[in-house]
């Protein structure tokens, strides 16, 4: 069954349209698929007044299985506990959830959580779904739950690499490098400007309006990432295996920066000095004062630039597109533009600011190279590269033992030797 049959019986159900066989099947397709049902059915399926909808049997089910799941889990680990860690805060679609299962409303006698509270705490974390990893292969899909004595099975208990952190290497305007990390605290002085670190960020002070213009590059490699203030007040997230080149001082008709890799900017506003993004010396991306993503890796097909909000215009070769809030381009390294696509979920382009992996129907292949690029590994494929698709989001903030259980789970067939992740279709 795939997710497509799902959504069409439940919306018959719902509606009332459903036939005697739609419903047997509905029905029946609940009761075999407890442990998956939850995460593919509408929300309000989990509202005590949608359930009179459709037949009693099937809301007393749902109910029943809810509230059987609650007594058995009465608390359901995230990816950072199952890897032996304090649990991280969860963001999802702007909502901040530091409990799975909380908070929720006591009885009349302020002694224990009501039932319905308690499944609708449940149904906030399923929709959060922030540590949940789906796997759609061969026309079905899964929702993967895990006890945390389950998911600590190690599959790799003799060699682990931890995750990325917040480092990166400063390149100043004479050549000489400083290396930075988020212990850091310091102040570099170059001439007019102040550099002032404060752990994982870096801050740039002008001092005066005659300082003279240099230099800096500011490099992450693989498993790093960093942040920057750069000197007109612009914001800037690294990823791994990234870059910023920028001037200690702006000045001109234009604020200038080159970036490689992936970079996450929030562009302080001037009508009067626009701002230019190149990109790898290929795509350019011209902004007045706009928050967006630029992913350019160049294992990457395209180069994908994401606008969150504002106003930019993608130059690449002789074409030119303007784009719009909650829309992507991508450009070819060899030239040319495809048409502007909207994007649904935002959050998904910017997890890795937000320490997540984010796979949309991601096959394995890009799963692979967020991850060699996150932990620092090579990665091999023994023959065939696996058909198998992805989507959720992930941690990154567990170490790499606990990824390969849940790629061992779902199939994927993995051992480390050394820092090389070897991954087979045998």
């Amino acid at each position: 069954m795939n997710s497509e049959t799902f959504s069409h019986l439940q919306h018959n159900y719902k509606n009332g349209t459903a036939t005697d066989a739609e419903r047997e099947l509905f029905f029946k397709l609940l009761k075999d698929n407890e442990q998956k049902f939850i995460a593919n059915l509408d929300a309000d399926f989990l509202e005590p007044n949608s359930i009179q909808l459709g037949s009693p049997e099937v809301g007393e089910f749902i109910y029943q299985c809810i509230a059987e799941k609650i007594e058995r889990e009465p608390v359901m680990p995230t990816m950072s506990e199952t890897a032996g860690q304090a649990p991280r805060e969860i963001y999802a679609a702007g909502e901040q959830v530091v409990h799975p299962l909380g908070p929720v409303r006591h009885d009349d006698q302020g002694k224990h959580p009501t039932f319905v509270d308690r499944i609708r705490a449940m149904r906030r974390w399923v929709q959060a779904a922030a540590v949940t990893l789906i796997i759609l292969a061969a026309g079905s899909f899964f929702w993967l739950q895990r006890s945390s004595k389950q998911v600590m099975v190690q599959e790799h208990p003799i060699t682990d690499i931890a995750p990325g952190y917040n480092k990166a290497i400063l390149t100043l305007s004479d050549g000489s490098t400083k290396t930075l990390d988020a212990t850091g605290k310091q102040v570099i002085q170059q001439g007019q400007t102040a550099v002032s670190q404060n752990g994982k960020s870096l801050q740039y002070n002008v001092q005066g309006n005659t300082a003279p213009v240099s230099y800096n590059t500011l490099t992450t490699p693989r498993g790093g990432q960093f942040q920057v203030q750069l000197p007109d007040g612009t914001k800037v997230w690294l990823n791994a295996v990234s870059s910023i080149r920028f001037p200690t001082v702006f000045h001109g008709a234009e604020r200038y920066v080159e970036i490689t890799g992936e970079v996450y900017l929030e562009v302080a506003r001037n009508k009067d000095m626009p701002f230019r993004v190149k990109v790898n010396g290929h795509t350019e991306v011209l902004v007045l004062g706009t928050s967006f993503n630029i992913n350019a890796y160049r294992d990457e097909q395209t180069i994908k630039t994401t606008l969150l909000e504002g106003l930019v215009r993608v130059r690449s070769g002789v074409d030119s597109l303007q784009l719009r809030p909650g829309h992507q381009i991508q450009t070819h390294w060899s030239g040319g533009i495809n048409k502007a696509l909207a994007i649904q979920d935002m959050d998904d382009v910017i997890a890795w600011k937000n320490g997540f992996f984010s796979f949309n129907n991601a096959g394995l292949e890009e799963v692979a190279r967020q991850l060699q690029r996150w932990y620092g590994i090579d990665i091999k494929f023994e023959g065939p590269v696996p058909e198998k698709i992805f989507r959720g989001q992930l941690d990154r903030g567990v170490k790499l033992s606990a990824v390969l259980s849940w790629l061992t789970e779902l199939g994927v067939k993995n051992r480390l030797d050394g820092n090389v992740l070897i991954i087979s279709n045998k």
